[in-house]
């Protein structure tokens, strides 16, 4: 068995995860048996990778965490209220040491707050008005501060905003007039719009970009034999690290 191979069983292990705990943006007809839903699963990801043609280019002036240049780049579009984007939060970041720093692996955030979540644009407001008054660091800190306090599903008090940005070293009174600008309103909305473009349909929605420019959905479908055996390994190990996440959700006592 080559490296390549040795990795689907493990994403297929957060398939499963993802389609029985992903939050979806449209509701879809449960399937009524298992071979439909194998038909289902497979027609989702044809459409599915068919329509990343439509995705935009990564641009240095995202939020990216690392290097634009980098061999290997994974662009997620999330919701803040999101559990399982919480989780992919604290994966990717366990990985930042090892390979983000070393410049072989970037994150791009793009923001796709969901509607069952009504406190999601608001918190992405935030995020974009943090990136304004501050800068890119800002904004990662400040998507790690929301992920650690909110326990996902609308549980976050919105009354913390200005407090986490203030913490942030933001002025609070700016960060109140930006929060409730319709500039930064639009700025969602312009980017929840890209994301259905490509039919992103729940959160998180990982593409990997890989060196050659290939788009592919890492826990969708086998990374390609082409690709290196660092960005294999980065993969695997982004996919044991999920994992982790996923079981601390779950394991997680419910109030």
């Amino acid at each position: 068995m080559n490296e390549n191979n040795k990795l689907v069983p493990v994403a297929m292990v957060i398939v499963g995860l993802l389609i029985a705990g992903a939050i979806y943006y449209r509701p879809t007809a449960p399937p009524t048996d298992n071979n439909q839903a194998a038909v289902s699963q497979a027609e989702a990801l044809k459409q599915a990778k068919a329509s990343l043609t439509k995705m935009a280019f990564v641009s240095p002036t995202e939020h990216l965490l690392g290097s634009v240049e980098a061999p290997l780049i994974l662009v997620e579009y999330s919701d803040l209220e999101c559990p399982f984007c919480k989780a992919f939060h604290f994966a990717a970041q366990s990985l930042n040491e090892k390979y983000i720093s070393t410049n072989q692996l970037a994150i791009v955030f793009r923001q796709f707050p969901l509607t069952i979540h009504s406190k999601a644009p608001t918190e992405a407001a935030g995020a974009e008005c943090v990136s304004q008054l501050g800068d890119n660091n800002k904004f990662w800190q400040y998507l790690d501060k929301i992920f650690a306090a909110t326990p996902s599903n609308n549980g976050l008090d919105l009354a913390l905003l200005p407090k986490i940005a203030g913490d942030l070293g933001i002025d609070q009174t700016k960060f109140n007039a930006c929060l409730n600008d319709n500039k930064t309103k639009s700025l969602i909305d312009d980017q929840i719009k890209k994301g259905l473009d490509i039919d992103v349909n729940g959160t998180p929605f990982i593409i990997a970009l890989g060196p050659k420019g290939e788009k592919i959905m890492p826990f969708y479908e086998p990374i390609p034999a082409t690709w290196s055996d660092t960005d294999k390994q980065i993969i695997s190990d982004l996919t044991t690290a999920y994992q982790v996440e996923i079981d601390k959700l779950r394991s997680a006592p419910t109030k």
